[in-house]
């Protein structure tokens, strides 16, 4: 096709700015054609050049499929939502043909990245694979890949960190088999092979700093990651010649798509709690936090569609959280709370549980649920065994307060069984449910939230926010409502320690994929920047002066070069 457009152009242009860096040997030599043509197109268009009639055909149809590609990878399709988005995403993998092809697309996006020169550290995220052997060698090959088109500075500057990826739990079958039988068992196997790693190929491992768990929310709680992220994070090893193994820091992505706000602040506690998530770990996206409650319910028109499961925890979470964040004057809701769970677990289990003289209520249900950071193995029969006997002391949640009374409680036990073991309640509470929300339960779920912004921060755990990922995945109309803004002020707003100050979470901007959302870190600090410049009150007037959002804005930059798991190695080379 160049061919013939050169031919009919006639024109020799090898010295034109514009195609320097395409030669045979550059990692932009693949897109030499499309830049070729485009660059020719524009030359005909500026210099009055005379373009044939097949040629305008051609560059007509290649708008035309560029702009609907593009549309539909950023969600200009008004479908909101992580399944909607995945769709989308999982589609480049039809387009990667060959191993030559995946590596043209690491070299791609390492490059696109780093160019600019801007960056301090390059997370680069990449999937454990079967075996240890095998991932040892991926991270060789990876950075052997690297090194062709990065300089060794560049390369001081990138770490790898796992990547794991969610998935929604398999439809029950019959009696002895628990929620994500299948991909609890792959996630061990993996561990394992990850362990295995460490230990074996030090080298290699010492290039891997953290862990994470990303994709679709709904249908795949953070108790399915509990075991094996307490596991890969508490993994010590000694030093050797050949390099040292750190402990891995780690990141959950949630609370970013959810049927309930309640049900992604749930996500969020269960992410805390279930993989002990503590100083310097990080939530991705983790929007709930600040979003505007009553906005987004009054945007459900007051009611909102969810399994009866989801609706049965969050009832209960939402009442002690209640409690436990000393909320007052929620009394009313508090009472409500009880007798809808009352009547949701009628309706969910107890027809399908033993007849027995225990006692369920609320509180029980409570303990139960604080259990789920524990593998379903331990309660197989309707009791609980020592994780010993398996080899698998991580199955157990260390990080429980009170954990050991709770597991000798023959009620939550019980509970325990029945939520993991019995396909009954799985297929009953797995039908959606039509619920009405009444103006006590979103003021208390405004409370809540606020009480949680707190409880992270105090935790020492970050946020990293994802401006153009959130626009197109949640429900946010704008930039200047994304909840970055909700969550840390400083620089901002000068009345930021007020009585109603902010909790100041560690937040930072990120781009997520970058590839899909068309964007860079310099583009998502300019959307903020811009959105925030501009945004007006309830008199038009603007909100924030110019410098104030600079200020805050060079504040959450320096939050994310701490973000960073490499943080603590430059730290120590700078001790040195």
């Amino acid at each position: 096709s160049m061919k013939t457009i050169n031919t009919v152009l006639r024109a020799d242009d090898s010295d034109d700015y514009a195609n320097l860096g395409y030669h045979a040997g550059s990692i932009y030599h693949d897109f030499e054609g499309e830049r070729a043509f485009l660059y020719q197109m524009l030359l005909g268009y500026a210099g009055g050049r005379p373009l044939p009639e097949f040629m305008l055909n051609w560059f007509y149809a290649y708008l035309a499929i560029q702009v609907r590609f593009h549309e539909e990878l950023v969600q200009v399709n008004e479908n909101a939502g992580f399944e909607n988005f995945s769709n989308y995403n999982s589609r480049k993998k039809a387009f990667l043909y060959t191993e030559q092809d995946n590596w043209k697309m690491v070299r791609h996006a390492v490059k696109g990245s780093m160019e600019p020169g801007n960056l301090k550290s390059l997370e680069v995220r990449i999937s454990p694979g079967e075996q240890a052997g095998e991932n040892s060698r991926w991270i060789r090959e990876c950075d052997r890949c690297l090194r062709e088109c990065i300089s060794p500075d560049e390369m001081n500057r990138i770490y790898y960190v796992y990547h794991f990826s969610k998935r929604q739990d398999e439809k029950p079958g019959i009696s002895g088999s628990y929620r994500h039988a299948s991909f609890r068992r792959e996630l061990e196997q993996k561990t394992d092979q990850l362990i295995r790693l460490r230990e074996r190929f030090p080298r290699e491992a010492a290039r891997v700093l953290g862990i994470d768990a990303c994709a679709q929310e709904i249908g795949c709680r953070p108790e399915v990651f509990g075991p094996v992220f307490r596991r890969l994070s508490g993994h010590v090893v000694k030093p050797s010649l050949f390099g040292s193994a750190r402990q891995w820091k780690k990141t959950y992505h949630v609370g970013e798509d959810w049927m309930d706000v309640v049900d992604g602040l749930r996500a969020v506690d269960e992410a805390v709690l279930f993989l002990d998530m503590g100083n310097g770990d990080r939530l991705g996206h983790a929007t709930v936090l600040g979003i505007d409650v009553r906005d987004w319910y009054r945007r459900k028109k007051g009611s909102v569609y969810l399994p009866l499961q989801d609706y049965l925890d969050n009832v209960v979470w939402l009442y002690h959280r209640l409690i436990s964040l000393d909320i007052c004057s929620c009394e009313t809701l508090r009472g409500f709370l009880c007798s809808e769970f009352e009547r949701c677990f009628k309706a969910l289990y107890q027809p399908y549980m033993e007849k027995d003289c225990l006692q369920y209520d609320i509180d029980t249900y409570y303990e139960a649920w604080k259990l789920r950071g524990d593998h379903p193995v331990l309660y197989r029969g309707n009791r609980f065994s020592n994780p010993y006997y398996f080899f698998r002391e991580h199955w157990v949640n260390d990080a429980l307060s009170g954990g050991d009374k709770i597991r000798k409680r023959k009620e939550t036990v019980q509970l325990m069984f029945s939520y993991h073991y019995l396909p009954e309640i799985r297929r009953e509470g797995a039908k959606t449910k039509a619920v009405v929300i009444p103006e006590i339960y979103v003021d208390g779920v405004e409370k809540v939230q606020k009480g949680m912004q707190y409880f992270i921060a105090e935790r020492g755990i970050c946020v990293e926010t994802n401006p153009s990922s959130n626009y197109s995945i949640s429900s946010i109309g704008r930039y200047e409502e994304h909840p970055l803004s909700r969550l840390f002020t400083l620089g901002l707003c000068p009345d930021s320690g007020g009585a109603d100050a902010c909790a100041q979470l560690h937040v930072s901007v990120n781009t997520d994929d970058k590839g899909v959302f068309h964007t860079s870190l310099e583009n998502e600090f300019a959307l903020m920047s811009c959105a925030m410049e501009h945004a007006r009150d309830g008199e038009g007037k603007r909100k924030y002066p110019k410098q104030r959002v600079y200020d805050w804005i060079d504040r959450i930059r320096e939050n994310g070069n701490q973000q960073s798991f490499l943080q603590d190695i430059i730290r120590e080379q700078d001790d040195r």
